[in-house]
């Protein structure tokens, strides 16, 4: 009998930024996931786009089987790391808020033929929906209530209930220490008398990682056979999935300083940009040094790209006119948020 390997599952990281190209996620599994990797005989493998895992198998008369066939119930959990500390700053999401963005194969989120990890269907990018608060296993559940008593439960991610006690409120305080370690890690929803009130990521070890993300992959009957990485034999049915992150997209404001020309006239001054992006001037502004700075602002918000956007030329006009080319783009490393939401990213030019 030969044995040989063929991929399970796969998964594509991509990032806008890089215009659809990997390199911005950095995933391995998580210790929980290694152990189950090792009683699979399965084998993950990082690539330049994402990761896949691969399983051991024989072939005979009716085709190829598994070596170690899985048992339902099994889930491969990976973390993503930020390769980037500006990730954040460059991706379409939330600025503020705690938390890790959590993706499965449970929600059958079929978009241009990509099966998708995300849970907001009427979108292909990660979106504030996948994140979820982050703990560790163990916790104090604590709240004020006029109540005498309250029930609390806990369910994993397949509906499954694994924690219910009533506890006695104590001079209005209900507290109550919230114990899952002996579940498995994973995502859960917490209860108080049937309402949801909690929603979180159970685990450990991510708790003190920093990750961007996790991702879990599910073998069970609850996962949509769209999205089954085994047909009903127990037979391989490859897959591959996605996780897709859009590109922060922010206005562009170039301070313009007078350092060498102070007799410049403001309105002689624009900026143009190769892809048809309008500038407009703002009142000038007195940096802390003294300067005079005269701002120029995009009149759209730009998505930011690795790839330097070229051929923006700063133009004077009238007397003395000059052109300063190649301008650099701005940078997401900082990023100044205005009082109605605006995301602006600047930088400073000096004449």
């Amino acid at each position: 009998m030969k044995i040989e390997y063929d991929i399970l599952f796969e998964v594509e990281l991509v990032h806008e930024y890089r215009d659809g190209g990997g390199g911005d996620f950095l995933p391995e599994p998580t210790p929980s996931c290694r152990r189950a990797l090792d009683d699979y005989g399965l084998v993950f493998r990082r690539n330049g786009g994402g990761f896949s895992v691969w399983y051991e198998y024989y072939t005979d008369a009716t085709g190829k089987h598994p070596v170690r066939p899985m048992e339902d119930g099994a889930v491969f959990s990976f973390a993503v790391m930020p390769s980037s500390p500006y990730l954040l700053n460059y991706s379409e999401l939330p600025l503020t808020g705690k938390g890790i963005y959590q993706m499965d194969n449970l929600n059958a989120n079929l978009r241009d033929g990509k099966l998708l990890l995300t849970s907001d269907t009427a979108s292909s990018l990660i979106t504030g929906k996948d994140r979820i608060e982050l703990k560790p296993r163990f916790f104090d559940y604590t709240f004020e209530t006029p109540k005498r008593s309250a029930e609390i439960s806990v369910s994993d991610s397949l509906g499954k209930e694994v924690l219910r006690k009533r506890v006695i409120v104590n001079q209005g305080v209900f507290s109550c220490p919230v114990d899952l370690r002996r579940c498995p890690p994973g995502r859960f929803v917490l209860k108080i008398d049937g309402a949801d009130p909690l929603e979180f990521y159970g685990d450990d070890w991510l708790a003190g990682k920093g990750a961007f993300a996790v991702i879990d992959i599910f073998k069970s009957p609850n996962v949509d056979a769209l999205c089954r990485f085994t047909d009903g034999n127990g037979d391989a049915a490859k897959k591959r999935y996605t996780m897709k992150a859009g590109a922060r997209k922010a206005f562009w404001r170039y301070y313009v300083v007078f350092k060498n020309r102070q007799s410049i006239d403001p309105a002689e001054l624009t900026i143009e940009h190769p892809g048809g992006v309008t500038f407009s001037n703002e009142p000038e502004k007195t940096l802390s040094g003294g300067s005079v700075a005269l701002p120029l602002v995009s009149g759209a918000a730009i998505p930011f790209k690795m790839k330097t956007v070229k051929g923006i030329k700063l133009k004077k006009t009238g007397a003395g006119q000059f052109d300063v080319e190649n301008l650099p783009n701005p940078a997401p490393s900082t990023l100044v948020p205005d009082s109605s939401g605006k995301i602006y990213s600047e930088v400073f030019i000096y004449i």
